[in-house]
């Protein structure tokens, strides 16, 4: 599934005990603060203290090693299975890592022990988001609107909850193009709100292709279109070079279509971004049975050379088509 890179920082916690290791951390010295934990993790009195294992897990976070950060944060929640925090970073890293089984659990134990916990929400509507459950999704995100100001994080996360009932939502090309809007409409409002700079230059990117990617579906609802959708034109005008595409991984077929006999073709909509990634993609025409998440689920590996407009790449949309059929 599409999912944004986290907009947000997992959280310390405000009382804890001082460390050597610790202290490094809070200098911003995240190498040398990983060697020190390691070390007082191993000690006697370490290995009973939830603050060093948790500060452990926020180190390795800073450095993108998810998957270690797991370790350190699960240590931290079962020395101190009461903070709501420490179950939110452990949340936080699952998802970082690809381990989504246990994420909702924590999720909701946090928010049972803290109501407030903006971030736990959050995390839970994203989980629930990438596993589909989108009306307790929408749940949690109003109750963080009660909660919290609005803020670049929570809108750029409910935008991508309408984009996902978009793209996995078996309805009418109509409805699908109504939640574009209001995911493109959403993501607007949050680069306004936006204060860093890296995160608003990708809120754009991302911007930027949904607003591409409702004019393609509302010109493919149009009774007469000018010209097919997502034609390739013949001839490209001097200083345009056009998307070059590397790599297509081939959908699954699944066992439940396979036995009731369907088959055909499911054609996509593809944002190809300027950053060499596939933003988005939906649906423009089904075929049900779980070919369509199997076509959603892969078009994103694809691997492509970005459109290039005078040596500068540029986000584009084009057809994308995954065919099924028994043999």
């Amino acid at each position: 599934m599409f999912v944004f890179a986290a907009l947000f920082s997992v959280a310390g916690f405000g009382q804890r005990a001082s460390t050597p290791g610790i202290a490094l951390y809070d200098e911003g010295r995240i190498s040398a603060a990983v060697i020190t934990l390691r070390a007082e993790s191993t000690s006697a009195s370490g290995k009973k203290n939830p603050d060093i294992f948790n500060i452990l897990g926020l180190s390795l976070v800073k450095l993108g090693d998810f998957p270690s950060a797991v370790g350190p944060f699960e240590r931290a929640v079962k020395l101190r299975p009461g903070d709501a925090t420490m179950r939110t970073n452990l949340a936080f890293a699952y998802i970082k890592s690809g381990q989504s089984a246990k994420v909702i659990g924590h999720l909701s134990r946090a928010i049972k022990i803290d109501g407030t916990n903006v971030n736990a929400y959050l995390l839970r509507a994203r989980a629930y988001t990438n596993t589909g459950r989108f009306k307790p999704a929408e749940a949690d995100f109003e109750r963080v609107a009660e909660l919290a100001p609005v803020s670049a994080t929570g809108l750029a996360l409910r935008a991508e909850l309408h984009y996902m009932i978009a793209a996995y939502q078996d309805a009418p090309l109509s409805k699908t193009a109504e939640r574009l809007r209001l995911a493109a409409d959403t993501l607007g409002v949050a680069v306004t709100q936006c204060a860093d700079a890296a995160e608003c230059d990708g809120l754009k990117l991302r911007l930027e292709g949904l607003r591409l990617l409702v004019q393609f579906v509302d010109k493919k609802l149009e009774p007469n279109p000018d010209e097919p959708i997502g034609s390739i034109p013949t001839a490209l005008e001097p200083g345009i070079t056009d998307l070059k595409l590397l790599f297509k991984p081939r959908a699954s077929y699944n066992d439940s279509a396979r036995m009731r006999g369907i088959q055909g073709t499911v054609s996509l909509a593809a944002v190809f971004g300027a950053d060499g990634s596939v933003l988005y993609a939906v649906p423009l025409k089904r075929l049900r049975y779980g070919l369509d998440e199997s076509a959603l689920n892969v078009v994103r590996q694809m691997i492509f050379e970005p459109r290039r407009e005078n040596g500068v790449p540029v986000t584009i949309v084009r057809l994308v088509e995954y065919n099924f059929a028994l043999y």
